[in-house]
């Protein structure tokens, strides 16, 4: 197992829910809203040569560190849970948790899909969380025809035992879609994909697949290799 307002609103969190671009930020956070115990903020970013919105999400909840890495391992299985994912491939495997592979996000009509191809670490860091890291790369898949390549992307995953079976969940996204979007449509709905991910990734984890792996010790690497 590996392991729009209108129709620009729609356009716009299909593919939030994959995009981000790392660049450096001194700005706290801003709290945009509250769905469910989904906790949502935004922040500007500095030294950048657009104005998008980099987005945070929080939650706490029940579950089980194995699950979430089987979860999050399973490649093939993102078009069951990231939002509007039209297919995800693993193209080159150093180890269960260090992955290149493929993603493609479906838009509606008139606007064309977009995809990339990131690189995702998965480690435990010095706290005893883990940690899932994915960054956009070039040069291991060709641009497809009609197909907008996101130029740039960085996503974590924090996940945070707390005690008493609690996991705190920390998702960060910062990204740059391509193509001509205004700045100021993707930053109205930024949260919309996001958020619709994180409800179907915790509904995920109770699936019996994942599940499967709660009482075997999965040999996650401690610290980034």
């Amino acid at each position: 197992m590996n392991i729009k307002i209108g129709l620009p609103k729609f356009f716009i969190f299909i593919f939030i829910s994959l995009f981000i671009v790392e660049v450096t930020f001194s700005q706290n956070w801003q709290f945009k809203k509250e769905e469910k115990g989904i906790r949502v903020y935004v922040r500007s970013l500095e030294n950048s040569d657009n104005n998008l919105k980099e987005l945070k999400i929080t939650k706490m909840f029940r579950g089980d560190l194995n699950s979430i890495a089987a979860v999050l391992t399973d490649v093939s299985a993102y078009p069951n849970w990231v939002y509007k994912c039209a297919q995800a491939q693993t193209l080159k495997e150093n180890s269960l948790w260090d992955i290149y592979f493929y993603s493609e996000t479906k838009l509606p009509w008139p606007f064309q899909n977009r995809d990339v191809v990131l690189h995702s670490v998965m480690y435990m860091d010095d706290l005893g969380r883990l940690v899932s890291e994915s960054k956009s790369v070039t040069g291991l898949e060709a641009k497809k025809k009609d197909i907008i390549r996101v130029p740039f992307l960085h996503s974590v995953w924090t996940f945070q035992p707390v005690g008493n079976g609690l996991i705190k969940m920390t998702y960060i996204l910062n990204s740059e879609p391509g193509g001509n979007i205004p700045d100021w449509l993707v930053n109205l709905a930024v949260d919309e994909g996001p958020v619709q991910t994180v409800k179907k990734f915790l509904n995920l984890l109770g699936d019996k697949k994942y599940q499967l792996v709660n009482n075997e010790t999965l040999s996650v690497p401690v610290g980034r290799q």
